[in-house]
């Protein structure tokens, strides 16, 4: 479930209206990446997976608590995240499995260049191991073959970029449309998007003056919003949505995601999103079903109590 739960998608022409509005604006910000070493920050990430098809329904929702802390290392910084607590419910009721001890214990270091390029994840694979010896049947046949194929960190490769990587760098407007490509990771491949955004208002919070950043995932930006700018990344990253292998073109992919940065630090400090996959399966050639995953998510990093 966490490599479909990350941030991200009501539906696309509501939100064309909410980015097209507004009267442009001449002010202009650059992104770079400075986030603030050797404090501590919790971060709460909830997220709900709804799976729909013919006329059933079932609701998978989660949630964890985690410390998240920056350090420097070489030229570079060192991101340490750790869970503290987990919880699932199924169909609105809490649920406890074996499993969950295991997902308590996930730690994943991201090692990041000064410019905010991800150089390496860490902590991954022993995550999946553990999770693994808890798992049985195709479950556990299919964590396996992800695992042996180094596929554990397509998730967290693509959140990076989305959230951090594309814009690196640049300088952009307030009230202007802008877009970039993309591609989706799911078990059975990747999902080619393309991502419109805008930036603005600024915002007063109690820990200090945010930027707005709503976001829209659809397969067809200029179809939405036609005068938006294509943006490419300035970083050499190791994302490239371009050469991914093995597309999913017969998937529809469609959302928003509405977010809270600090554009200066490169820094998220809210992103509550919506995404919708949707695609069709055939039990026997005869006969087809439209199965719909709808993902939301909402994530807060904050100033841990003292």
């Amino acid at each position: 479930m966490r490599r479909f739960r990350s941030q991200l998608v009501p539906l696309a022409a509501g939100l064309a209206g909410l980015l097209v509005a507004g009267p442009s604006a001449a002010e202009s910000v650059t992104f770079g990446f400075a986030p603030p070493v050797d404090q501590r920050f919790e971060l709460r990430d909830w997220g709900t997976l709804t799976i729909k098809w013919g006329g059933n329904r079932q609701e998978i929702a989660m949630g964890e608590r985690a410390s998240w802390t920056a350090s420097r290392a070489g030229d570079g910084y060192r991101l340490d995240q750790r869970n503290l607590e987990v919880a699932l419910a199924k169909d609105g009721k809490p649920h406890d499995e074996p499993l969950l001890k295991a997902v308590a214990q996930d730690r994943v270091v991201y090692t990041v260049a000064r410019d905010g390029v991800l150089r390496s994840l860490d902590g991954l694979r022993r995550n999946a191991e553990r999770r693994i010896a808890l798992l049985e049947g195709d479950a556990k046949e299919s964590a396996k073959k992800r695992l042996e194929e180094r596929r554990e960190g397509e998730f967290e490769s693509w959140r990076w970029f989305d959230r951090h990587e594309i814009f690196l760098g640049q300088t952009l407007e307030l009230d202007r449309d802008y877009w970039f490509r993309s591609a989706f990771p799911s078990d059975e491949g990747w999902i080619p998007l393309q991502v419109l955004f805008r930036l603005g208002p600024w915002e007063e919070t109690p820990a200090g003056r945010r930027l707005r950043l709503n976001v829209a995932y659809t397969q067809n930006a200029r179809a939405l919003v036609p005068d938006a700018e294509e943006v490419r990344a300035k970083v050499r990253t190791r994302f490239d949505p371009t050469r991914a292998d093995n597309l999913l073109k017969k998937v529809e992919i469609r959302g928003n995601s509405s977010r809270l940065v600090d554009p200066a630090t490169g820094m998220l400090w809210r992103d509550q999103s919506f995404l919708r996959l949707a695609f069709e399966v055939r039990p026997i050639e005869e006969f087809g079903m439209t199965v719909a995953l709808e993902i939301r998510t909402d994530f807060t990093l904050s100033p841990a109590a003292p």
